[in-house]
């Protein structure tokens, strides 16, 4: 559904999806759009409750991934 933008600025792993954009908030948004455009097209459909939008820091798949300084394992 969303091999086109894969790795372009966003990941996924089974059911987690990870949206990047390196500091400009209007092509973040754009991205998200997409994204959200794509699944909708596909019939699916993210929960809310789990979603964060325009975080600098985020948990994805046991790692912490912080804008601007990369990624490093949870130390929990």
């Amino acid at each position: 559904v969303l091999c086109k933008y894969l790795d372009k600025f966003y990941l996924i792993y089974i059911d987690d999806v990870l949206i990047y954009t390196d500091g400009d908030v209007k092509k973040h948004r754009e991205h998200i759009r997409k994204v959200l455009q794509k699944l909708k097209e596909a019939g699916l459909f993210l929960d809310i409750k789990k979603c964060e939008f325009e975080r600098k820091e985020t948990l994805y798949l046991g790692f912490i991934v912080r804008a601007g300084q990369g990624v490093k394992m949870d130390p929990k």
